[in-house]
């Protein structure tokens, strides 16, 4: 039972990391954008969606998104899914 909680408490502890997403921009600098814990990138590429058909302006992380040429972030690939879905023609 007691590696059951140990395995248990890791999981959470890693969930609950903050990791950031490192945006590369067109005059070659950098942007940190910091996701929360969770499901936080997840819940930017749903936040992107809904900005960019509210077609109202974008929050500044979003525009961040939108003109950033590439990005890393650990174990995927939505922050280029955001850009795609940001930079399509409407």
């Amino acid at each position: 039972m007691r590696s059951f909680k140990k395995r248990l408490a890791e999981l959470e502890r890693g969930l609950q990391r903050d990791d950031p997403i490192i945006l590369k921009m067109p005059d070659g600098s950098t942007v940190k954008l910091l996701v929360g814990p969770g499901d936080g990138l997840s819940d930017l590429l749903a936040r992107s969606i809904r900005e960019m058909v509210a077609g109202v302006g974008f929050s500044r992380d979003v525009d961040t998104i939108r003109r950033s040429i590439g990005g890393t972030e650990r174990g995927g690939h939505l922050i280029e899914l955001c850009r795609a879905l940001l930079n399509s023609p409407q």
